[in-house]
């Protein structure tokens, strides 16, 4: 009895860490090479060569799934990129939180070296 306590028990676990394992893969940032505009910080980018450079600067970084973070209102935001993808809201917040998101209750993205990518998109901004 002991052993198919057991066994029941590993088979969970190894199902939850099946789950997990899926969601905590990294994905690209930005892969949608159909993007024809970003607003950054309310001021919208349609220049077409600013728009490639932009979308691969972003296409660089990864995201993991991490628990929705929401709200944010007591961190600071440096930067904050709002785009549509696949005809759905994309938003890229960065600061004290670096994440992507399509809404305050969907899935949350944090972005890995999201300070690197605010330091890069700054200097990309500034030329």
């Amino acid at each position: 009895m002991r052993k198919w306590i057991i066994g029941v028990a590993i088979f969970i676990l190894l199902g939850l860490l099946i789950i997990n394992g899926k969601s905590a893969e990294p994905i690209t940032l930005v892969n949608d090479k159909e993007i024809s505009s970003y607003y950054i910080n309310g001021e919208l980018i349609e220049d077409k060569e600013m728009v490639a450079v932009l979308r691969n600067t972003l296409s660089e970084y990864e995201t993991k799934e991490i628990n929705n973070p929401f709200p944010v209102e007591s961190r600071k935001i440096h930067m904050e990129i709002n785009y549509l993808s696949g005809g759905k809201p994309r938003h890229i917040i960065l600061g004290d939180l670096n994440v992507l998101y399509e809404s305050a209750d969907s899935k949350v993205f944090e972005i890995i070296n999201g300070e690197d990518l605010l330091v890069e998109l700054s200097k990309v901004l500034n030329q």
